[in-house]
């Protein structure tokens, strides 16, 4: 026997009713996206990193994301960097830029070799040449697992070596969380 259309409206009816009540009475169990605000320190840049420095991690934004549940979270970082070269001297002793980021949680040290880390090394010319200045992309992700309540993420920066003369500005900073319970 083949069920009428009234049967199958019902049938339907009767699906989507108790899915939509179920759905609105576990608004905790979605998924929820949640974008932070870009670093504009300075009017035009996040944070300028000069050359010269020690090792000691710093922090370029951070970002705090309230969990509904416990779940997992992929948190990711944009932004860009121009670094520059105004060294004179086009020689293996000037130019050196090389930096670790990573997003972490805390009191971590940034890590290229840890989830999310990045290394981002280079040589640049002295002025007057077409690369003594370089745009690098920050993009970075990771995946943690979050119990319920807030968490602070943070973008950092290590200076592995970083010589006089040399300068990066970090722009458009800007964290954005994706929660699955």
């Amino acid at each position: 026997m083949k069920p009428t259309t009234a049967v199958l409206h019902a049938a339907f009816i009767a699906v989507f009713a108790v899915t939509a009540s179920h759905i609105d009475s576990r608004p905790a169990d979605a998924a929820v996206i949640k974008q932070g605000e870009v670093c504009k320190r300075n009017n035009d840049h996040c944070i300028t990193i000069g050359g010269g420095g020690d090792s000691v991690p710093f922090l370029v934004k951070s970002h705090t994301f309230n969990a509904p549940t416990a779940g997992t979270a992929l948190v990711s970082f944009h932004g860009t960097m121009q670094c520059i070269n105004d060294a004179d001297v086009d020689d293996t002793s000037h130019g050196v830029i090389d930096l670790t980021t990573q997003i972490v949680i805390g009191a971590e040290t940034p890590s290229f070799q840890a989830p999310g880390g990045q290394r981002h090394a280079m040589r640049l010319a002295p002025p007057g040449s077409f690369d003594h200045s370089v745009p690098v992309n920050l993009a970075s992700a990771r995946v943690l697992q979050l119990t319920q309540g807030k968490h602070t993420f943070s973008f950092k920066m290590v200076r592995n070596a970083m010589q006089e003369l040399t300068t990066c500005h970090v722009h458009n900073g800007n964290f954005t969380v994706v929660f699955v319970p």
